[in-house]
């Protein structure tokens, strides 16, 4: 993780943070998912494996793609490539971008196909690139 720089935190769920971080040498975005207790918590870790799992298996190009897994700190991460529509992290914004029906017609077709591609591979909780 030392390779990379927090730039800012994108979310935050029951499971961890997601932060979106910079390679120091290549200057390429990345998402970080961090996952809170991985280590002590069952649940935690049977997810967070669910999870690996299911990024590991679902390739397409409209789902992120699973860079690398480490542990820190006693901590699991997931890095995965950074979706371009939450590249501010002004949430609230980017839903009102989304809101916008060329945006939103933009983006339909690409959740209709992912969504079409992981249910078709029996998985849930895609992870929707934009």
């Amino acid at each position: 993780m030392d390779r990379y720089e927090k730039l800012s935190r994108l979310g935050e769920g029951s499971y961890g943070i997601v932060y979106k971080c910079r390679d120091r040498d290549s200057g390429e975005l990345v998402a970080v998912k961090k996952f809170v207790e991985s280590e002590d918590d069952p649940a935690i870790r049977k997810i967070a494996l669910r999870e690996i799992r299911l990024l590991k298996n679902l390739k397409h190009p409209n789902l992120v793609c699973l860079l690398e897994v480490f542990r820190r700190k006693r901590r699991l991460h997931l890095m995965v490539d950074v979706c371009d529509f939450f590249h501010d992290s002004d949430v609230s914004k980017n839903i009102e971008i989304l809101m916008c029906s060329e945006e939103s017609n933009r983006r339909t077709p690409n959740v209709k196909s992912s969504s079409s591609f992981c249910w078709y591979n029996k998985q849930q909780d895609p992870i929707v690139k934009g």
